[in-house]
């Protein structure tokens, strides 16, 4: 099966009451996920002013991970869809990039000179993504283990319905402590 016919034809026809459950439910884990990265602020006040050449241009967002989930999780395409419907409908289409041969990748077309576009409705790679600096500040300074890979899979879980309401309910609260330890160590310090 081409790409073209997999976004087209997803493995996971389901119907739309069904999308929009998923759809909500990542849009609450996202919020949280969205307040954690802010009250932590290290990207815009750590990373990108320390960062030298393309890295200070455009940070992680090198590549046009807007649409690599659909691609690589068939299983959840048909909430990824939606996901990417809204997105546009609510931002627009990214805009054309080019790619930097230096790297040989392509910026992501909704990164802008202060950061995504995206207030919401990114995709699960974007805002469960943490680098190592990232995950070491985090861990150092709020003694907080947090787990890129775990929180991607569980957003991909989630969009792809395999998450009952009890285990995101359970998923919620996790997302909730790291953001109340976050805000704690904010208001001792």
């Amino acid at each position: 099966m081409s790409i073209q016919e997999l976004f087209e034809n997803p493995k996971d026809q389901i119907g739309e009451e069904e999308k929009e459950r998923r759809l909500n439910q990542y849009l609450e884990c996202e919020t949280l996920l969205q307040k954690f990265f802010e009250l932590v602020g290290y990207c815009r006040e750590e990373c990108a002013p320390n960062a030298e050449g393309i890295e200070r241009t455009f940070g992680c967002c090198l590549g046009e991970y807007y649409h690599t989930d659909r691609l690589f999780h068939p299983e959840a395409a048909s909430a990824l869809e939606l996901l990417e419907q809204r997105r546009v409908r609510k931002y627009g289409a990214p805009r054309a990039t080019t790619k930097i041969e230096v790297i040989n990748m392509k910026p992501c077309g909704y990164h802008t000179q202060e950061g995504c576009a995206l207030q919401d409705h990114r995709p699960p790679y974007c805002i469960s993504y943490a680098c190592n600096r990232l995950v070491n500040y985090i861990l150092q300074e709020f003694r907080i283990d947090f787990d890129s890979a775990n929180i991607h899979h569980s957003l991909i879980r989630m969009l792809s319905g395999a998450v009952d309401d009890q285990e995101f309910e359970k998923f919620k609260v996790q997302l909730q402590t790291m953001l109340n330890e976050a805000m704690t160590f904010f208001q001792s310090n």
